[in-house]
């Protein structure tokens, strides 16, 4: 407020200099009557003005009401830039919370993605260790399934081989018949070995 009055008393000392120096300017100068030729030298020059001398002109016509009144117009205009980029920081400020929760959400996602991820892959491992370790008990079984199955071959070899000399020569529509009365007359033969078939472990190891 001090500063507007300081202003104020500046502004009508300018004023009075510039009334006594150009009285030609102001309203309240007019020519004597006796001098018509001044007069029209006056107005000429007025109108000789450019447009700054003239805006000069203008502003040296205020008078101390009109300039307080200004200065008045002026605070409310700089208060109102004042409160207007108070406005915009405040918008600013919204705007990089915004973006500053956006990037942390964004973050915190792909954090999750990446755990999510790193689960999975070792889920993923988890399961082919534990397929790898089922195929290769299960290729054991096969390998002791096959070896009981050559053994039985083996020994089948072997019955086939005592069976031979009762077995029909020549393979004709009799020959279940044939088969099954050799096989019945083998039940008396004393050179017969029993052989006992393990079948039965390959079950258990499948």
């Amino acid at each position: 407020m001090t500063s507007t009055t300081d202003t104020s008393a500046s502004n009508l000392r300018d004023l009075d200099v510039l009334r006594r120096s150009r009285p030609y300017l102001f309203h309240q100068y007019k020519p004597q009557k006796k001098s018509r030729k001044t007069w029209k030298n006056s107005v000429r020059l007025r109108s000789s003005l450019g447009p700054a001398r003239r805006a000069s002109t203008q502003l040296a016509r205020l008078d101390e009401k009109n300039l307080s009144q200004a200065l008045l117009h002026l605070e409310e205009a700089i208060a109102g830039l004042a409160e207007t980029t108070r406005k915009i920081a405040e918008g600013m400020r919204a705007m990089v919370n915004n973006t500053t929760g956006s990037k942390r959400k964004m973050v915190e996602s792909l954090k999750n993605m990446a755990e999510n991820t790193v689960e999975n892959m070792r889920k993923l491992a988890e399961s082919t260790r534990q397929m790898a370790e089922n195929t290769t008990e299960t290729t054991e079984s096969v390998k002791k399934c096959l070896a009981v199955v050559q053994e039985n071959d083996a020994a089948l070899q072997v019955l086939l081989g005592k069976m031979a000399p009762f077995l029909p020569q020549r393979v004709d529509d009799n020959l279940t018949e044939n088969v099954g009365r050799d096989l019945g007359s083998m039940e008396h033969s004393k050179h017969i070995i029993p052989v006992t078939f393990s079948l039965s472990r390959c079950a258990f190891y499948l």
